[in-house]
């Protein structure tokens, strides 16, 4: 075998297998259109391989969107939902490339009733 580069890539793979990137794609995702031998060729060379896919680059080649809404007390700075809240924004940050956004509503009750007033802001 040839040498690899340290990050092995799906057109490495369609190299050793002597298959299309095409092909090698399908074969990941377990979509159909790939002949048995193909298969097996490309199943071989990913085990041999020990491959892994970069996740951080499917998320960002996938261009999916996400939201995530969570509801929070109404609270004042230093109340333990502050944390709470605080984490959530840095996560928010930490993983950006993602396209993650997030919308927290914030609930303030009367006792024992529905919210009586709901604010939501998005980050």
């Amino acid at each position: 075998m040839n040498k690899l580069p340290e990050r092995i890539r799906i057109k490495d793979i369609a190299r050793l297998a002597d298959v299309s990137v095409g092909t090698v794609d399908r074969v990941l995702h377990g979509r159909t259109g790939v002949s048995e031998s193909s298969r097996k060729r490309v199943e071989e060379i990913l085990k041999q391989l020990d491959y892994q896919p970069n996740m951080y680059a499917s998320a960002l080649a996938s261009n999916k969107k996400y939201l995530f809404i969570c509801m929070l007390p109404q609270h004042k700075d230093g109340d333990y939902w502050t944390d709470v809240e605080q984490g959530m924004k840095s996560a928010v940050e930490t993983f950006s490339d993602f396209h993650i956004t997030l919308s927290i509503v914030y609930i303030t009750t009367s006792t024992n009733t529905l919210p009586s007033s709901m604010r939501a802001k998005k980050y």
